[in-house]
This record gives C-alpha cells, sequence and structure tokens, in this order.
C-alpha cells in the first residue's frame, strides 16, 4: 500500500539556476507516493543498496550518478555491483520519487530494468558505463516510449540537488553588415535545441532560426524566411558568455562567415518534477524588467497550481501500463529582444489536452511595463476586431490551407495571440504538434494610419 506525503516546493527570491522565484509558490505542495519496497522517500545509502543483493553478499562497488532524463528531470541513482548483477534505485531528485532498478555490467554495457510496486518490469535503461559516465536510452515496458539518460558519476554528497536550468540561456550577439546591424537572438533549451532569430537593419529583413547544438558546441541552425521558404542554414561553434562564430551556408551555394559579439545574456528559470506517472517542466527567460518577471511568475504559478492538481486528482495504478503517463511542459519564444522591447509567446503542452495552449507578451523595457493594443492604436480603433480579420484573410493564403487537417485546425484555433516585432504586428496560432506555429505578418506601413503619435513602435519603422 502507499502511504500519502506531501513536501512542500519552495522558491528563493532571487533566481539561483534552479528555482522559480515566486511567493504564490511557497505553499504549493505536491503529493508524492511512496511504498515502503518500490517507491520509496529518499536517496538510497550503501545499506539500501546492499540489502537488495543477498545477505552477507559481497559487493566490489556502490556508486552514485547524478543527471537529468530528456535534459529535463534531474534524476539520481545508486547502484551496487556484484561482479555479476547490478541494483539499485533511481530517485526523480524533485518529487524524492525512487524507483528499484536491477539488471547486469558486462564490460561498459550497463543494462537495468525498472521494476513497479506489483514487481513487473515497468521500463528498461540500457546504454554505457564508461570514463564515469552512465549514459543510456530509457523505454517503458512495451517500448512506445522513450527517453535519454546522461548522468555522471558523483559523490554521494552531491545527489539530490535539483539544476534543470542551469545549461539553458538566452543570448542576443551583434555585428555590422553593409552599414547596418546585423543581429542574432538565440535560446537555448532542452536536449540542446535552438531557436532564434535573425535580424538585418539594413535589408529590414527578420530570418527564423532553428537547430541544436552539441555537446562540444558545434551548431546547426536552418534559415527561413517569413512564410517558411529556406534561407540556408547557420554553423559554427560557441561557448557560453563568449562571441559567436557563424559561416551562413545561403540556399543558393554561397558561404559567408561573421563574428558576432555578445550583446547581452538572460538566464533561464526553470522548475520540473516527475515521478512514476509522468512529469511536468517550465523554463522561462530572467530580464532586467521587474514587471515582465511579474509576469512570468504569474503565468508559471497558475500552471503549475493546475498541472498539480492534474497530477494529484484520481491517481491511478503504479502499474507498468501507467508508466509516464502524463506529461506537460512550457516554453518560451521570443519575436523581439532589444534595448526596447522584450516580446514573444509563452506556450504550454499537456497530454491531457488535445491541443497545447499559449499567451503572448510584449514589455517596454524602458519604461518596465506591458504593452497593450490602447498603448499603440489611436482612440475609437477596434484594434482586436481589426487585427483578427486582417489575419484571417492572410491565414486563408498559407501554403498548407489545401490540406483539410491543417486548415480545419487553423478554423477553430485562428491567430490569437499578437506580438511586436521589427517588421510589423505578428498574429500567431497556438503551436501544434505536426504543423508547428502559423504566423502572419501585417506590416508598420499597413497599420501606420490606425498607429498613434506617440506610440512607441513609431521608432521601428
Amino acid at each position: 500500500m502507499f502511504e500519502n506525503q506531501t513536501i512542500v516546493l519552495y522558491f528563493l527570491q532571487n533566481f539561483t539556476k534552479k528555482h522559480l522565484p515566486t511567493a504564490a509558490l511557497l505553499c504549493l505542495q505536491i503529493p508524492v507516493l511512496f511504498s515502503q519496497n518500490h517507491l520509496t522517500s529518499g536517496i538510497s545509502n550503501d545499506t539500501a543498496v546492499a540489502n537488495l543483493f543477498p545477505k552477507n553478499a559481497p559487493l566490489e562497488w556502490v556508486k552514485y550518478f547524478s543527471g537529468r532524463l530528456d535534459d529535463v528531470s534531474d534524476v539520481d541513482i545508486s547502484l551496487g555491483f556484484d561482479g555479476k548483477n547490478c541494483r539499485g534505485f533511481l530517485t526523480y531528485t524533485e518529487s524524492r520519487t525512487r524507483l528499484r532498478l536491477e539488471g547486469s555490467l558486462k564490460k561498459d554495457e550497463l543494462i537495468l530494468r525498472e521494476i513497479a510496486k506489483n514487481g513487473e518490469t515497468s521500463g528498461f535503461l540500457h546504454g554505457i558505463f564508461r570514463d564515469k559516465k552512465f549514459d543510456a536510452d530509457w523505454s517503458n515496458y512495451n517500448s512506445t516510449l522513450g527517453g535519454r539518460l546522461e548522468t555522471e558519476e558523483v559523490n554521494v554528497s552531491q545527489i539530490g540537488v535539483s539544476h534543470c536550468g542551469d545549461n539553458k540561456w538566452l543570448n542576443r550577439y551583434a555585428t555590422k553588415l553593409n552599414g547596418g546591424a546585423f543581429e542574432i537572438t538565440l535560446f537555448r533549451a532542452n536536449n540542446g535545441l535552438l531557436t532564434g532569430e535573425i535580424w538585418l537593419e539594413k535589408e529590414r529583413k527578420t530570418y527564423f532560426l532553428k537547430g541544436e547544438m552539441q555537446p562540444d558546441g558545434t551548431y546547426f541552425l536552418n534559415v527561413s524566411k517569413p512564410g517558411g521558404a529556406s534561407a540556408g542554414q547557420l554553423r559554427g561553434a560557441m561557448q557560453y558568455l563568449q562571441n559567436l562564430e557563424v559561416a551562413w551556408h545561403t540556399s543558393g551555394g554561397g558561404k559567408q562567415f561573421f563574428n558576432l559579439s555578445l550583446l547581452e545574456t538572460l538566464s533561464v528559470g526553470c522548475y520540473e518534477s516527475a515521478d512514476f506517472f509522468g512529469g511536468y517542466d517550465v523554463i522561462y527567460p530572467k530580464t532586467k524588467s521587474h514587471a515582465c518577471n511579474s509576469w512570468f511568475e504569474r503565468q508559471v504559478a497558475g500552471w503549475l497550481g493546475m498541472c498539480k492538481n492534474q497530477f494529484t486528482k484520481n491517481l491511478p495504478e503504479p502499474i507498468p501500463a501507467n508508466r509516464d503517463i502524463q506529461r506537460a511542459s512550457a516554453w518560451p519564444e521570443i519575436s523581439l529582444w532589444s534595448d526596447d522591447f522584450f516580446c514573444g509567446i509563452l506556450s504550454f503542452s499537456e497530454s491531457w489536452h488535445d491541443f497545447p495552449q499559449g499567451k503572448s507578451f510584449n514589455f517596454d523595457l524602458q519604461k518596465n511595463k506591458e504593452i497593450g493594443l490602447e498603448d499603440i492604436f489611436i482612440k475609437n480603433f477596434n484594434a482586436k476586431n481589426w487585427l483578427e480579420t486582417e489575419a484571417q484573410k492572410q491565414g486563408a493564403k498559407l501554403p498548407e490551407i489545401s490540406k483539410p487537417e491543417f486548415r480545419s485546425w487553423l478554423e477553430k484555433v485562428g491567430f490569437p495571440m499578437w506580438n511586436i516585432s521589427r517588421d510589423g504586428l505578428e498574429m500567431s496560432s497556438p503551436f501544434h504538434p505536426m504543423f508547428g506555429r502559423q504566423r502572419v505578418l501585417i506590416s508598420w506601413a499597413t497599420l501606420k494610419p490606425y498607429l498613434k503619435k506617440e506610440s512607441l513602435v513609431i521608432g521601428l519603422m
């Protein structure tokens, strides 16, 4: 039987690379499932691992590993080896949920199976233990779900530390090109995912970036124009808090090299919690604007509360079929980051909802305030309705609109979010797992008759 207990999630008022600074979450509690034998509380010690082996069986070693599943869920592993068999525990660091492991080590190949409360196999870890690293592929009991485990051997005093935001960041780089600014914004998210934008001031063009960074710092980014057409790739190598080397391979076969200076970097807030049944995680930027940070804290606190309720109501049995059945993630996308603006979308995706949702944000960094449509447009102009109608007209011209499934989805969700960009107002759909995020742009030239004379967006035209 399970014993219901709770742990209080605490967060520091100032960002420490690993916790969410909001007083609203100080009292947030997450029930965690525990059992006497398989999902017990806490990190195992040498005695706990030794108890998994026959009585008085000599152990060659007991080792401890710390790392992450899918670069999101912080985990700790305690593992003993008797010369043939490996046995131990995998513990989700934040929730303290612990699962029993057993398997074998042959040379450097380590194969482990997870064991559920009922004694059945709930998952597998198949990887390599070499140079004090244990990296493995994880799969559930029937291989319908998978993930990637990356850990390093540590001292026992180093386990139990949550640090999911340590290798995430938001950087802004710049150089000169043809007498104008050439800026790149890059956001490093989970699993080395890179997203961002290029801004060419002289050409007044914005390009979108998506790709990945390898552990050694090399990266590959696809460059796309508004509308999705390819504009080539960016390749190079980067190091955190250093300048950016870029080789732009154009779609026409040309190549240009650039060295961009790091203008500004933002740390990333991160919170994650996982257990036998799944997990949820969120990453978000920490800016220099108190108003902007407060907005993120409110959105994240509300979403985490919703996830907590979902994960604690009507709990299923801890059997293999229910392993990792609930997942939720929240992440930001930046449409404009300059000295004056910080704009983008915070997206929310949950396995218990059909489609992800999102909320747009637009902040004036100079005045430390959120920007509303009323700050941009003249009185007596129904900006909301006008923008929705214009977005629908442009949406009807998207390349995939001829596909029935795409058209049905877009007609249902529309373009409810708006963002300030250098080119105009960007109207966006929620993110879709298959179709991505759809965007249409309403240029500043089109909007000029309706803008306030003192509107801060005048400087973008």
